[in-house]
């Protein structure tokens, strides 16, 4: 009698029914393949805490007391011009106490990114936690909670962190973004730091649709909006030194020069 009157029941009030539709309604919008893993939550917090670690400021304690490091400027070589680098990071200490300061911040930047990543991809045998954990650190380093979110740029945590997701990627992305900011933009600048665009041709080729080309993707949203100042500086400094009336052969051999000549 039971079962006659549930038969007798509208299809939207019969148990079974919902519960299949509801199934099937979490299939289709795809929510149950989409279920957030608490466990890459945990990892992603714990990288981002790690990232906002600012030794540059540790260091900068130590060897400029007192001294605000966030502005550093440049010298626009043949002009009166400065470039102005907003931020802070292992060229701040570079410029203000030499080369094995800002060596040594470097590495420590590229380890605190370098140590978590590995650590995740060995515990899990996979990218995927290895991903997430290196793109919360680098957003750690660049945009840390308690310094106002003014940090680095994430090189040197990208560095670290592609040395233990992809160690071929760093030569690669330094030597194909030296030929392509030099011959495309005819620019040191870019020479220098359009490495983390080369990586989404890189692992798309690579590796293919999955978690390494999701982290490119990713750091380049986080590289280039953190960078779009220093893009300005250095249109602004190209503009100073006349480069843009330059033929294509004038600003390759002057880009040349400087790549090979500046400090």
């Amino acid at each position: 009698a039971a079962v006659a009157a549930g038969s007798r029941l509208p299809v939207w009030q019969r148990p079974a029914s919902v519960a299949g539709a509801y199934r099937r309604l979490q299939d289709l919008s795809g929510l149950r393949s989409a279920r957030v893993d608490m466990n890459l939550v945990l990892l992603a917090v714990a990288g981002y805490l790690i990232g906002t670690i600012s030794f540059t400021r540790l260091a900068a304690r130590i060897i400029v007391p007192g001294e605000d490091i966030s502005e550093t400027d440049f010298s626009v070589p043949g002009t009166e011009e400065t470039w102005t680098y907003r931020g802070v990071s292992a060229t701040s200490l570079l410029e203000r106490a030499g080369w094995k300061w800002g060596l040594a911040v470097i590495v420590l930047d590229a380890l605190k990114a370098f140590v978590p990543t590995m650590s995740a991809r060995l515990a899990t045998g996979g990218f995927t936690a290895a991903v997430v954990v290196a793109i919360a650190v680098i957003a750690g380093h660049v945009w840390p909670v308690w310094w106002r979110f003014v940090g680095g740029r994430g090189q040197s945590s990208l560095l670290g962190a592609l040395l233990a997701i992809d160690v071929l990627a760093v030569p690669v992305g330094a030597l194909a973004g030296a030929v392509v900011g030099l011959v495309v933009f005819t620019s040191v600048y870019f020479a220098r730091n359009i490495g983390p665009a080369l990586l989404i041709p890189w692992f798309g080729v690579a590796a293919g649709v999955g978690p390494q080309l999701w982290f490119a993707v990713a750091v380049n949203v986080i590289y280039w909006t953190v960078t779009r100042g220093d893009v300005r500086e250095e249109l602004r400094a190209r503009r100073a030194r006349g480069i843009p009336q330059l033929g294509y052969r004038g600003r390759l051999a002057l880009a040349w020069h400087d790549f090979f000549n500046e400090d």
